[in-house]
Formats: C-alpha cells, structure tokens, sequence
C-alpha cells in the first residue's frame, strides 16, 4: 500500500480531485509532461502534489511539487506537469 504524503484533509481532497486530461507528451530526454484542467469544487494551492500510489514505479521520486501559483490554481484552468521517467528493465504490464 502506498503513503500518502498529502497534508490535505481527505474530504478536501475528494473535491479538489476533479481533472480533464487534456495532452500528453513523450519528451525525448525521458520526461513526461500531462497538461490537464481541473474541473474540482475548489482552487488547488500551492504546495499540491501529484503522488505516486502504485503500479510500476518510473521514477525515485513519490511525489512531485507542481508549479502552482502563489494564488494557487482556478477551477476549469489549465495545469502542466512534467515528471522525468527512466525505462524499465523488464515490460511493463499494459492496462
């Protein structure tokens, strides 16, 4: 089971959670980047994380600060989020 790193209380958490994702690109350097929409009931604050919980894991890192501004972000605003991967040595299981 994973630990979760979020010092947001859960029942806030459930309402920030709402996002679109809206492009997906492969970096040739190993990077991913998402760019997504949040669609949730409030404004995400600066210090949100997107957090490791489980399958195969591409990076050491367990969770990522984004790049939220200090007045944090708006609902239905758009969002990138970049994470640097590295491969795996064996294949992934496909879902």
């Amino acid at each position: 089971m994973a630990q979760r790193h979020s010092k947001i209380p859960p029942h806030i958490l459930k309402t920030m959670q709402g996002q679109s994702f809206i492009l997906d690109i492969n970096a040739l350097d190993g990077t991913k980047i998402w760019r997504i929409r949040t669609n949730g009931t409030l404004v995400w604050p600066k210090g949100t994380q997107l957090v490791w919980i489980g399958g195969d894991k591409l990076s050491d890192l367990l969770s990522v600060d984004l790049e939220v501004p200090k007045d944090g972000v708006l609902m239905e605003k758009e969002l990138g989020i970049a994470v640097e991967f590295r491969a795996l040595q064996l294949p992934a299981l496909k879902v």
